[in-house]
């Protein structure tokens, strides 16, 4: 009986250990974008430490893991994957106070993507904007941060034209879509998660 006990153990362990290596094998090989952020706008350290890890999860539904260099934060924070992904895409986001071409009667925009290639691209996101979405809304900066962030990578990794009528890319965000955002519901559909997979997956690649 102590030997079945111990052969039960011994072969549950072996299950165990399997599938703990099975998982980091996994993580290992997922796909990555690599993110720095430049905050022109001074948000405070609590808020883009939230918004961050709120972006995390988003493109973590979609199968990618982010790789936060600084000066936002430490690459290590978020998990470097360096050893397997040396020369992931690259994401430069400018936080700026404000849109210098925005005038009063215009439409305010959140953020958007300027340049972009295979290999990197640079996004711009107006403090003014985000700030007044979320005082409208009475949504915490943080959330709409995360949805200006995760929105303008989304148009730096997928083909134009690439808003659609739910999910982060959606172009319009009005009560209701801030509000699902907000309630975690934030995500890529399955066709875009797969085209962001395949263009990190390709960089990753590349030697």
């Amino acid at each position: 009986m102590d030997r079945c006990r111990w052969l039960v153990t011994a072969f549950v362990a072996t299950l165990v250990a399997g599938h703990s290596q099975s998982v980091t094998g996994q993580e290992a090989s997922r796909p990555k974008i690599a993110v720095v952020a430049y905050d022109y706008s001074g948000i405070s350290a609590t808020v883009m430490a939230s918004a961050r890890q709120k972006v995390n999860d988003v493109f973590e539904k979609a199968g990618v893991d982010i790789i936060w260099s600084a000066p936002l934060s430490s690459a290590n924070e978020s998990g470097d994957g360096r050893g397997e992904c040396p020369q992931p895409f690259l994401v430069q986001v400018m936080i700026r106070p404000r849109n210098a071409e925005w005038e009063p009667g215009r439409k305010r925009i959140m953020g958007v993507t300027l340049v972009g290639d295979g290999e990197r691209a640079v996004l711009s996101l107006f403090y003014d904007a985000i700030f007044d979405v979320a005082r409208r809304y009475g949504t915490p900066l943080d959330e709409i941060l995360t949805v200006a962030l995760a929105h303008e990578m989304g148009h730096a990794l997928l083909p134009s034209p690439s808003h659609a009528s739910t999910g982060v890319m959606q172009a319009k965000w009005e009560g209701d879509d801030i509000r699902l955002a907000v309630g975690g519901l934030l995500a890529f559909d399955q066709g875009q998660a797969e085209i962001i997979r395949a263009k990190a997956q390709h960089r990753c690649a590349v030697r």
